[in-house]
């Protein structure tokens, strides 16, 4: 939750008002050792929220690591629990915001 704090003026800053996603029971992330998908909520445009933040659900959000947010959150020492990569031929995409939820 104290990452949060830190992080929810950065989101509003670069991406304007936000809400939650939970798409628990439609996509779930299932844990090996408890046999129970992992609360997870996706950091959306809030005309795409359907929740409210659980303080026990781990957030997620997807940007670049070349963006000027993501620069602004190492300055933070914002630090992540999990990251990814996606490899992509595409040129010119526009990659500044990709939806968690949609990966």
């Amino acid at each position: 939750m104290e990452q949060l704090d830190s992080v929810g003026p950065l989101l509003r800053k670069y991406h304007g008002e936000f809400g939650y996603l939970s798409l628990l029971g439609i996509k779930d992330l299932v844990m090996t050792s408890t046999a129970q998908p992992l609360p997870l909520l996706h950091v959306v445009p809030s005309s795409q929220a359907n929740t409210n933040l659980d303080p026990s659900a781990y957030f997620m959000f997807c940007l670049t690591e070349h963006s000027p947010f993501f620069k602004e959150l190492q300055h933070k020492g914002v630090q992540f629990s999990a990251t990814a990569s996606i490899i992509s031929n595409i040129e010119g995409s526009q990659w500044e915001f990709i939806m968690s939820n949609e990966i």
